[in-house]
């Protein structure tokens, strides 16, 4: 298991790991027979990613349990294809507008008011 990204998320660590694609961590319960490409822990605050996935992909489960962590933090009780629009509309808005990075992450000593 290799430890992708360290996130913190409203106040608590994250950690997200890259694990072999059918992975213990990928399955909802022990006997799951088809496990996915990614899975939030909840008790643990865990994100696991399956690899060899394509970038783009890789990069669309992470945010996907993303989601799921600040579903779960926050007590929204987002449903299944909410996580999937919000993963998707999001993910295309950071692709697409690589300067809301930069703004969003200028503190008012960078010359922000």
């Amino acid at each position: 298991m290799k430890t992708l990204l360290k996130l913190r998320v409203l106040g608590k660590v994250a950690r997200c790991h890259l694990v072999p694609e059918g992975h213990e961590n990928l399955r909802d319960f022990p006997d799951d027979p088809e496990p996915g490409y990614g899975r939030y822990e909840e008790n643990s605050l865990q994100i696991y990613v399956a690899e060899g996935q394509v970038l783009d992909q890789e990069q669309d489960t992470l945010l996907h349990e993303l989601w799921h962590l600040i579903d779960d933090l926050l007590e929204v009780g987002l449903s299944e294809k909410q996580v999937v629009k919000l993963t998707t509309a999001w993910l295309a808005v950071l692709k697409e507008n690589p300067k809301l990075i930069t703004y969003l992450k200028r503190r008012p000593q960078d010359g922000g008011s």
